[in-house]
Order: C-alpha cells, then structure tokens, then sequence
C-alpha cells in the first residue's frame, strides 16, 4: 500500500510541473481495489472479488490493456457500454420510466480504470464547480441542501418575510445533457469539423435544438470546452472524449443496442462529473442574472466564528448570497421579499431566467405536477389579495411558465425534496410521519417472527433494529427543528421495536411496563438521546464543509430572536459539557471558538464525547402518581403506582389498549351516520363517532350521556364494530391512516359543512 500510495505521489508531483496524464500499474491496482462489493456482473463475467483476490498479478495484466488504451486513446467496445438495470426512485408511479433511474452494469476492470481518470479530474472539478452543489463533491451530502432550505423558510418566518422556493426536475437529466459542452466534439467527427455550419449540422442531427446548437457552437469557439476551461489534463479530456464517443447499452435482457449520441453515460463514475460540469454553467450564469436584477438574498457571516455565533458588531463580516442550492440534478431555487408584490416581481424574473439559459444548454424542464414544483407564502400588507389572484379554477394555485401558454408551475404547501418533506409553514409533522412510516414499513412485516422470537440473541436484534428501523426513522433528522408532537411521532416506532425486543408489548400485558423501563431493561438510550447525538455528529461536518449560504442562514438574528434550529444548538453543547467532563473545554457560551476548533481538529475525541451523551430519559416518559405535574391523567384502573399522562387522550389510549375500555359513543352511532343528536348526516358510522368523541365540542355527547338518546342493542352495536374494524384495515392497506370520507356532511336543514366536496 505504501508503495502504490509513493506511485501516486510522484504522478501528482509530475502533472504539477507539467507532465501528461501518467497511468501506472499501483494507480490501476488502488482503483480495484476500490471496487464495490456484491455488484452485477458486467459481459465477461468477472466479480469485483475475484479481480481484489488477483492483487498486484492481475493488476500488471490489466495494466497491459489499460496502458495501450492511453497511448492509443481508443477504447475496446466492450468497454464503453454494458447492461443498464433500472431502479425505482420511490417517487411517483413505478410504472412510469421517468420516475426510475438506470444502473449501468459494466466490466468491474474499466470501472477501476475509469475511475483512475476521475482521480485525475477531481481536484479541477472541486475547484470550480459552486459551493453550493453538493451532489457528487467532497464532504457533500443530501442533508446540506435540505438544511438550507429548511433555514430559508425559517428565516422568512422569523422576519416575517414573503418567500418562494422553486424546485426543478429535469426530463432525462443525464440522458439528455450535451456532452460537447464538457469535452469538445466527439472523437470520430471532431476531424471533419472545420466550419460553424458542420457543427451546427451535427447537432442538429443528434436531435439538439436550434437555439441551443447555435449557442454550444458559439460557447467553444469562444471559451473552447469546459475541460479546458478548468485545466484538465489533455490526454485526460481525449479518453473521456472517447470513452463517450459511441458508447452503448442494453436495457434489461434486451439484446438490442442503443448508441447514444447525448448523456453522461447513466450509472457512470464520470456521468455526474459531465453532468454537473454542465450544470454549474448553466447555474452560474442563471445566478449572475439573478444578481444583475437585484432579487438575490445577500446575508452577512462570518466563515471564521462558530454557527451558532450572532454578529456583535466587531465581526469582520462577507457577503454570502442564498440563490439556490443543488444536489446533482436536483435544484431549489429561493427568492425573498420584504413585500409580496415585490416577490411577484422576483418569481417572474426567476422563472424567465431559468426557462432562457435553461434552453440554451437544451436542459428541459419537467413541468409536470409532482414534478417542479414551488413553495409560496406571502407575508405582509396584501398578502391575502396576492394569494387569492394566484389560484385557480380548481381550487389549487398555479403559476405561468414563460413561453408556454399550456404550462403552469404548481404551488404546493409541502413538497418531497431529497427523501425529505419541506413545509412552506415549517411544519416537522409531514417529515416524521413518512420517517415513522418508512421505519415500520421495514419493522411490521418482521415484528413477531424476527424481533418477537426468543431464540435470536438480544444484541443481534438490537444490531437488527439499529440498521433496519433507526436508519430510517432518522435519516436526516438532525436538520429537523423537533417539537414534541414530532417526537413523539418518531418514538412510536422506536418503542415498538425496542418493546418487541424485550418482550414487554402494550397488548396482552397484566401489568404495563413503562417504557423508561423498557429502555433501562435493554440499556438502549431514548429517542431524545439519539437525536441529540445526531446533530452533535452533523455539527463538525458542518464546520469542516462550511457551506457560505447555510453558515449565514444560521447565524442571522433579529434584535430578539434567532433561527428555532440554532436554539437546539446550545443545549445540546450544554448536555455534551455536563456529560463529558474529561473534555479540556470551557462552558460552550464562554468560548464557542474553542469548541469549534476541538470539534474540527479532533475528530475521535468529538466522536468519544457523543457516546457520553447517551440517557435513557425522555420528555415524553409517563410519570408516576407520586408528585405528578399539574394537568396530569392519572389511571384509576392500574393498581399502585398508578401511571399518569400528559392529556386525556393518552390516558384513553392507555386504557384502551391495556383495560380494555372502549368509547362510550359506540352505543349512540348508528350505521346511516347521522347524529341521533343534531340530525347532522355524516356519511359513514365513523365520522358520527369522531364527531360525538370530539371534546371541544361536547354538547352532542353530554346530551347522549345525559339518557335523552336511547342507546342500540349491545348485538347490533358488536356487529357495526367489525365493520368499522374492516373498514379500517382497508384503508391502512391502501396506505391512508383512516377511511377516506365520502362526501361533505349535511346538516339537518340541508347545509353543507367541512371541506370535503362531492
């Protein structure tokens, strides 16, 4: 290893003094080695194991192969395409080819020795691709893109500012993308070109439009590719020219041959290279129009304080511009306003500016819903008029799409942005809900033969339910502002598993077992114990990375209030000072700087100090009988200590599950639905009985209690049960959380109530 690692040195230490692209055999053994485990096998058949196992022998024999091919610069044909499998997005229908993305399956030698070229490449590409991409760069990830927008809405919030958050989805991102743009004309053709018209014309024969042909044409003549812009190593640009010139792949078991003349080669290692090369012009110039006409959010921080520091006056301040931000091809573009007609202004300035570059660099957009889609809120004098004038025939609000009469851009009220929810309200709910269903859709179908089974040992289903429902139930909750309702909705599943684990499940017990007990049973830390630890972990990675925007998100502050996400902050440093003692640091708010240079320097000792920060309780624990909080609901039916709950729901739910108790209404709700009460019809037995448990509004219910209503016969009240149970399991099966109600409910004298129409 010390000898491949010497090899690499000295080709890096030759390309600095000006040296051609030098591919050696340590080079091309580093790169196998590299090579992913358990992945398909490409069209000779050889695993990724077996070419680790043949060591530096195998790697001399390839050598052979990949060296001619950099002195010829002509790759075999093999080697330029494979199998493309598809893989579903979790997004959208399945059926629908657009919401999957292909996987190419191709020799594992030339994915090592591409990815040798990619080595070569990277630091260019780091070097000038914006700050804010972080799909496919160093120290990246989905969580950063997130976070930002999370902050942007938070921040318009907290100033009372009108906001709008423009998500775009490209048609066939990477199939589509021209190559040309990055590496020059394709190695075949790129002799014959001798005009402007030829060129032209060999766009325009790959299917690319008119004004964009004419623009790439102009675009190398004058600034030549973008490989060369960057100072990418010559012979390094010519493979990647001829690796994509006349590539090819099959889809499926389909014998058939498609040559592509477009893309970044799906499932590539260079495919998000090219992409993203390609992008990040089209972006730029989109952001210098976008500051030219004044709707860019400039925010002053300071790279050099911690982020959760507030100016005090004496900072030495920059200027950082909050545009947008991206990850690969998914981009979020942001536009604030201190008035909603002026955000009126920026959103049409917006749209113009991406609809135009966008067409240059014949990017598509999908316009489709569900596809690009917008956050809008408007704050202020007349937010309410500009809302109203926005919506349409249907109900919902659309936007115009420049140049299209039959497009529109579709505003939503939350929209699934990197396997995450964002709420224009910044509302957490939508997010937990899908992480507490995606975290029991992994849990269920397993909970009694697997979780609940006595012969597997306890640290190997804990090891189980760390990797299988924590992994999913918090994926990016660290970027999350929790409150209590959300906590207590990723709990739910977290106790599940732990409760199956040791045998304590609520149903079926004589006795219940709180589930502060449970967890000391098992010596496993709370949900507020994980995602303390969660963000503590994402704090250095957000000090090393120190994405401008983001930083000057979180460090702005009014005269009395800061970022809700900030808050968190220094609580959770306070439960890391008190918890490891050992740390040489002072209190956090004495000396952020300190921590901040421990936690970036130190990387196994930050790490040390998070597992002290490892407990058991929990805010949402029940306490017992003795010295209970005011408002709590103690359980008359448990015998000593008598559990207590912080609302009457959960002590219903308690005794629901545990006693047996059932709601008293049952015996009033008859199967026509309508209220024995006020006559008011609403469709289905199970709306009647949210309506008479409803205890805000409890004059149907008292009157019923009261005896003036005769109750049904205890058979016929067994009987609507089950059906109502049915009905239930029915909509869980098709994914709903109730059963979907019919219609809007009618009152007595014919008035239509609630929101549902027919």
């Amino acid at each position: 290893m010390v000898d491949n690692l010497s090899a690499l040195a000295t080709a890096s230490a030759r390309r600095v003094r000006g040296h051609a692209f030098l591919h050696s055999c340590a080079q091309l053994e580093c790169a196998i080695q590299r090579l992913g485990y358990n992945k398909g096998l490409g069209p000779d058949e050889l695993s990724a194991e077996v070419a680790k196992a043949g060591g530096s022998p195998f790697a001399v024999k390839r050598h052979e192969i990949t060296s001619r091919i950099v002195s010829d610069e002509r790759w075999p044909v093999q080697w330029k395409g494979g199998r493309l499998a598809s893989l579903w997005k979790k997004k959208g229908s399945a059926a629908d080819c657009g919401n999957s993305r292909g996987l190419l399956i191709s020799d594992h030698i030339s994915k090592a020795f591409i990815g040798t070229l990619k080595d070569e490449m990277q630091q260019q590409v780091q070097d000038n691709t914006a700050d804010n991409q972080f799909g496919g760069m160093a120290g990246g990830g989905t969580d950063f893109p997130n976070h930002t927008i999370r902050s942007v809405l938070q921040y318009a919030k907290m100033c009372s500012l009108s906001v709008f958050v423009l998500f775009l989805d490209l048609e066939k991102a990477f199939d589509k993308v021209i190559r040309e743009i990055v590496m020059g004309w394709p190695q075949t053709a790129a002799e014959s070109f001798t005009t402007e018209t030829q060129q032209l014309d060999y766009l325009r024969s790959i299917g690319i439009a008119a004004r964009a042909a004419a623009h790439i044409v102009r675009l190398l003549r004058d600034k030549g590719s973008v490989f060369q812009q960057w100072g990418v190593d010559p012979k390094v640009e010519a493979l990647v020219r001829g690796l994509h010139s006349k590539a090819w792949f099959r889809v499926g078991d389909n014998d058939a041959v498609i040559v592509t003349s477009t893309g970044g080669r799906q499932g590539c290692k260079l495919g998000g290279i090219i992409f993203n090369s390609v992008y990040e012009q089209a972006l730029e110039q989109i952001r210098q129009r976008l500051r030219v006409a004044g709707i860019v959010l400039v925010l002053r921080g300071s790279d050099s304080k911690p982020f959760w520091s507030s100016d005090d006056g004496t900072w030495v301040t920059s200027e950082a511009p909050v545009v947008e931000v991206t990850y690969v091809d998914d981009e979020a573009a942001v536009a604030v306003a201190s008035s909603p007609a002026a955000l009126d202004i920026a959103i049409d300035v917006m749209l113009s500016s991406y609809v135009e570059v966008f067409s240059d660099y014949g990017l598509i957009i999908n316009w489709k819903k569900g596809k690009s889609e917008a956050l809008l809120v408007y704050r202020g004098k007349s937010a309410a008029r500009h809302m109203d004038a926005r919506r349409d025939g249907n109900g919902g609000m659309s936007l115009p799409v420049p140049g299209s009469v039959v497009q529109r851009l579709h505003v939503v009220a939350s929209y699934q942005h990197l396997g995450g929810i964002v709420c224009a309200n910044c509302n957490v709910i939508p997010e937990v809900n899908q992480r507490a269903m995606s975290a029991m859709a992994a849990y269920v179908p397993i909970a009694g033969k697997v979780f609940g089974a006595h012969g597997i040992a306890v640290h190997v289903l804990l090891s189980l339910m760390r990797s299988l429902v924590l992994s999913r139930l918090l994926y990016n909750v660290h970027t999350l502002t929790m409150s209590a309702a959300g906590l207590r909705k990723l709990n739910g599943p977290y106790m599940r598993a732990l409760r199956s684990i040791a045998g304590q499940r609520r149903f079926g017990q004589e006795k219940m077992v709180m589930d502060i007990d449970v967890r000391r049973m098992l010596a496993q830390p709370s949900i507020d114990s994980l995602i303390v630890q969660r963000r503590l972990a994402y704090y250095p990675r957000l000090a090393k990375r120190q994405p401008a925007a983001l930083i000057a998100l979180l460090q702005a502050a009014t005269a009395t209030e800061r970022l809700p996400w900030i808050r968190q902050t220094s609580d959770d440093l306070e439960c890391m000072y008190q918890n490891a003692g050992w740390l040489p640091l002072p209190p956090p708010l004495s000396d952020p700087q300190a921590w901040i240079d421990f936690m970036v320097r130190e990387d196994g000792e930050w790490a040390r100090a998070i597992e002290c920060c490892t407990f058991v309780q929990s805010v949402l624990d029940v306490v017992g009988a003795v010295g209970l909080p005011g408002g709590a609901h103690v359980c008359s039916l448990c015998v000593d200590p008598k559990p207590a709950f912080a609302s009457n729901k959960a002590l219903a739910s308690h005794q629901s599950a545990l006693h047996g108790v059932r709601n008293p209404m049952r015996a009033f709700a008859g199967a026509d639905g309508c209220c024995p009460v006020c006559c008011t019809h609403f469709h289905t037995r199970l709306r009647l009985l949210a309506h008479l448990s409803d205890t805000r509004r409890p004059k149907c219910r008292d009157i019923a209690l009261a005896g003036s209503v005769q109750s049904l016969p205890v058979k016929r009240i067994h009987e609507l049960d089950a059906l109502d149970k049915a009905a239930r399991r029915a909509a869980h099966r098709q994914g709903h959380t109730h059963p979907l109600a019919a219609g809007s409910a009618l009152t007595a004298t014919g008035r239509r109530v609630g929101h549902v129409q027919l």
